[in-house]
Protein backbone atom coordinates (compact mmCIF):
# COMPACT_ATOMS: atom_id res chain seq x y z
CA UNK A 1 0.00 0.00 0.00
CA UNK A 2 2.96 2.30 0.70
CA UNK A 3 3.82 2.58 -3.00
CA UNK A 4 0.22 2.34 -4.19
CA UNK A 5 -1.15 5.49 -2.56
CA UNK A 6 1.28 7.92 -4.26
CA UNK A 7 0.58 6.33 -7.66
CA UNK A 8 -3.16 6.87 -7.23
CA UNK A 9 -2.58 10.41 -5.97
CA UNK A 10 -0.51 11.15 -9.06
CA UNK A 11 -3.22 9.87 -11.40
CA UNK A 12 -5.85 11.89 -9.55
CA UNK A 13 -3.60 14.97 -9.54
CA UNK A 14 -3.99 15.46 -5.79
CA UNK A 15 -1.32 15.88 -3.13
CA UNK A 16 -2.12 12.68 -1.23
CA UNK A 17 -4.81 10.05 -0.72
CA UNK A 18 -5.80 7.80 2.17
CA UNK A 19 -7.36 4.34 1.97
CA UNK A 20 -10.84 5.72 2.69
CA UNK A 21 -10.52 8.44 0.02
CA UNK A 22 -13.52 8.35 -2.37
CA UNK A 23 -11.66 9.00 -5.59
CA UNK A 24 -14.66 9.80 -7.79
CA UNK A 25 -15.67 12.69 -5.52
CA UNK A 26 -12.81 14.98 -6.55
CA UNK A 27 -13.81 17.98 -8.63
CA UNK A 28 -11.35 17.03 -11.38
CA UNK A 29 -12.69 13.47 -11.81
CA UNK A 30 -13.05 12.34 -15.41
CA UNK A 31 -13.08 9.11 -17.38
CA UNK A 32 -9.41 9.53 -18.36
CA UNK A 33 -8.41 9.23 -14.71
CA UNK A 34 -10.53 6.08 -14.47
CA UNK A 35 -8.89 4.62 -17.54
CA UNK A 36 -5.47 5.49 -16.11
CA UNK A 37 -6.28 3.56 -12.93
CA UNK A 38 -7.35 0.53 -14.97
CA UNK A 39 -4.09 0.71 -16.94
CA UNK A 40 -2.08 1.05 -13.70
CA UNK A 41 -3.67 -2.14 -12.39
CA UNK A 42 -2.55 -4.10 -15.43
CA UNK A 43 0.89 -2.58 -15.98
CA UNK A 44 2.08 -2.30 -12.37
CA UNK A 45 0.15 -5.10 -10.66
CA UNK A 46 -0.59 -7.59 -13.44
CA UNK A 47 -4.34 -7.41 -12.76
CA UNK A 48 -6.86 -7.05 -15.57
CA UNK A 49 -9.63 -4.86 -14.22
CA UNK A 50 -12.93 -4.83 -16.04
CA UNK A 51 -14.95 -1.64 -16.22
CA UNK A 52 -17.64 -3.38 -14.18
CA UNK A 53 -15.14 -4.20 -11.42
CA UNK A 54 -13.76 -0.66 -11.51
CA UNK A 55 -17.23 0.82 -11.19
CA UNK A 56 -17.75 -1.34 -8.08
CA UNK A 57 -14.80 0.32 -6.36
CA UNK A 58 -15.64 3.38 -4.27
CA UNK A 59 -12.48 4.03 -2.26
CA UNK A 60 -8.75 3.84 -2.77
CA UNK A 61 -8.77 0.85 -0.40
CA UNK A 62 -11.15 -0.97 -2.77
CA UNK A 63 -8.62 -0.40 -5.56
CA UNK A 64 -5.74 -1.53 -3.33
CA UNK A 65 -7.58 -4.73 -2.43
CA UNK A 66 -8.07 -5.49 -6.12
CA UNK A 67 -4.37 -4.83 -6.77
CA UNK A 68 -3.48 -7.15 -3.89
CA UNK A 69 -1.67 -4.53 -1.85
CA UNK A 70 -4.19 -3.90 0.95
Amino acid sequence: MEEFLPKIAEILEVEAVTPDFKFREIDEWDSLKGFSIIVLMEQDYGKEMSVETFLGCETVEDLAKFAGVA
